[in-house]
């Protein structure tokens, strides 16, 4: 859900395929040492972290920091998204 709700708000239509994570984590590892062996700053367009990311289902429970220390978030999903992507791109 965040992912595409991001894509959307950044006016980029999010287009899903299923991949099996090894041969994925492989080009991933690849792209990683191409960018420590090469000078520069750019980073990979893919790591294995960020696979990680999308290939394992993640939910955060924020029940128990409600509970214990009365905490609750300033700023909603939605409002995040709409701070994030003021003026068309990252803010």
């Amino acid at each position: 859900r965040i992912a595409d709700e991001a894509c959307a708000c950044a006016g980029i239509t999010a287009r899903w395929r299923r991949v099996p994570l090894w041969p994925a984590m492989l080009v991933a590892s690849a792209m990683e040492a191409m960018a420590l062996a090469l000078p520069g700053p750019p980073e990979p367009p893919v790591t294995r972290y960020g696979l990680g990311l999308f290939a394992y289902a993640q939910s955060l429970d924020l029940a128990k920091a409600r509970r214990l220390l009365g905490w609750t978030p300033k700023v909603g999903f939605e409002q995040g998204l709409d701070r994030t992507f003021a003026g068309g791109g990252l803010a």
